[in-house]
């Protein structure tokens, strides 16, 4: 991780101690150089803001942070959309990533249905232990006592 690790956008920050840096940064190298090496850094395919002011501020190279991919509801409510890091890289490769995701939802919807399967499952298992029955074998008659006069 790089010298900003925990700054990424959707984490808390101390945003003062970040314009701070930033203001420092732009003032020793000169707000022109800044964008630069921020543009740079983009191109260079970082996408985390860590990475990014890694590089741009502190003028090495940062080792990437994973990138994720993000997958949200569309805003109309019935489709998906998906943000993946370096898209360039498959776009050539589109339909074959298509396909793949067909096959990765199917297996995804079949492996929600077992789980909820083995949920059911354990559930009813857990229902039969739990509750107190009568065994079947091996239980002893009662006999009334007979007295004889």
């Amino acid at each position: 991780m790089g010298a900003f690790s925990g700054l990424g956008a959707e984490e808390n920050y101390d945003r003062s101690f970040l314009g701070e840096l930033l203001l420092e940064a732009i003032d020793k190298l000169g707000e022109a150089m800044f964008l630069t090496r921020v543009c740079e850094a983009v191109r260079a395919g970082y996408a985390a803001v860590d990475d990014i002011l890694e590089f741009a501020v502190f003028d090495r190279i940062p080792n990437r942070t994973p990138n994720m991919v993000r997958v949200r509801l569309a805003r109309d409510k019935r489709s998906l959309r998906v943000d993946v890091p370096d898209l360039d890289q498959l776009l050539p490769h589109l339909s074959r990533l298509e396909e793949f995701m067909t096959r990765l939802f199917v297996a995804f919807a079949a492996n929600l249905g077992s789980n909820k399967a083995a949920a059911a499952e354990s559930a009813r298992r857990r229902f039969r232990t739990d509750t107190p029955t009568p065994k079947v074998g091996g239980r002893k008659r009662f006999a009334w006592p007979i007295t004889v006069r």
